[in-house]
């Protein structure tokens, strides 16, 4: 005898459900599946519907908690904001990828930005003149276009990786500094150059009036012949 209409209400509100059903209720824990007899939250969806797809949305979807997926599908291209406000139920920690994304406005970054692909470029610029990459072995700022590589600020600092060696300082409206072993041994002034340690050159040009220090025997003479 066919079970009728009545019979399975009753007994979804029992909280047994009738076998092959396609709606469970457990009343005991308040949990409902649709299309499983073993719900294990609220609303339970079982693997039901075309190519496994558990769930058909049609029309606009709203959730106020945190949604939570082993992965995300689409391009993107509705997702409006940087800010979990923007878009509701999904964190900063969403991971997503995409082919192509254009942005025509502001993009703002709480975290690192990175490419994990050697050789792989950011570009910037119309003509796509700067590249900031790394090849595998060597990193590079590099200026393609026509124009010039210009390094902005008021102090230049070139540093080893910690920044607790000097290589060189550009300084605003002073000196320019260059380091051997993190110590000083070349300096622009505005009354010339101050060099520490020991100058050679394969020849000198001026009259040598304003040269000092302590030579030997052998460089003085050679001075005089040269500066006469």
């Amino acid at each position: 005898m066919a079970i009728t209409n009545a019979s399975r209400l009753a007994d979804f509100g029992s909280g047994i459900g009738t076998a092959g059903a396609v709606l469970k209720i457990d009343n005991s824990s308040n949990e409902v599946g649709i299309g499983t007899t073993n719900p294990n939250a609220t609303l339970t969806v079982g693997n039901i519907g075309a190519s496994g797809t558990s769930i058909y949305v049609h029309g606009d979807g709203r959730i106020t908690g945190v949604l939570t997926a082993t992965s995300f599908s689409g391009d993107g291209s509705n997702l409006s904001g940087i800010s979990t406000s923007a878009v509701p139920g999904i964190s900063t920690q969403l991971h997503s990828v995409f082919g192509t994304i254009n942005v025509s406005g502001i993009s703002t970054f709480t975290d690192d930005v990175k490419i994990i692909t050697d050789s792989k470029k950011l570009k910037f610029g119309a003509g796509s003149d700067l590249e900031l990459y790394h090849d595998g072995s060597n990193s590079y700022i590099a200026d393609v276009g026509t124009g010039e590589l210009r390094i902005r600020g008021t102090t230049v600092r070139i540093t080893d990786n910690d920044g607790s060696e000097n290589f060189a300082n550009f300084i605003d409206n002073g000196a320019v500094e260059l380091y051997c072993d993190n110590a000083k041994k070349f300096e622009t002034t505005g009354a010339g150059v101050i060099v520490t340690g020991i100058c050679t050159a394969t020849s000198f040009a001026g009259d040598g009036s304003s040269l000092t220090g302590t030579v030997n025997t052998g460089k003085a003479i050679a001075m005089a012949m040269i500066f006469g």
